[in-house]
């Protein structure tokens, strides 16, 4: 199976390591999870890796970019529908799931639960501590509010 896109994490239900890649092929009747992420979870970092569970994302997704929450307790999995069209976002507690879709493309503006700035590409997202975020904020006044600030 063709994949891209793969990210991997330690598995937080136990030992071991799960891969979020895309499923590169072409949806079809035949393939069914085609252009979508998925996962498959491994016993160690060098695997073996069996074939990916279902789909975590809707089809013509890619560039997942997995962080935890800012309550450290659930998973945060951001996506692209490309190419560039939009971000969909879907949540679990647990690495293994269960995984629902919390935004994302659905035309239905009340529904979204965030928005990301337009043109957005391949997103990568690392967390930061407070007094780094100080210094960005301070490197770029006027961008974002400093902490206690509204703007």
């Amino acid at each position: 199976m063709a994949t891209i896109d793969t990210i991997l994490q330690p598995d937080d239900a136990g030992p071991g390591y799960c891969a979020i890649l895309k499923d590169e092929r072409y949806p079809s009747y035949d393939w069914t999870t085609g252009k979508t992420i998925r996962m498959s979870c491994a016993p160690s970092l060098t695997g073996p890796y069996p074939q990916p569970g279902p789909p975590l994302s809707p089809n013509f997704r890619e560039a997942p970019t997995l962080i935890r929450a800012p309550d450290n307790q659930d998973w945060l999995l951001y996506y692209e529908q490309y190419a560039g069209a939009s971000y969909g976002l879907s949540r679990a507690p647990r690495l293994r799931g269960p995984w629902y879709q919390v935004s994302g493309n659905s035309g239905v503006t009340a529904w979204d639960r965030y928005a990301m700035p337009a043109g957005l590409r391949h997103g990568s997202m690392i967390q930061i501590d407070r007094k780094q975020y100080d210094a960005i904020v301070a490197a770029f006044p006027g961008s974002v509010p400093a902490a206690g600030e509204e703007k």
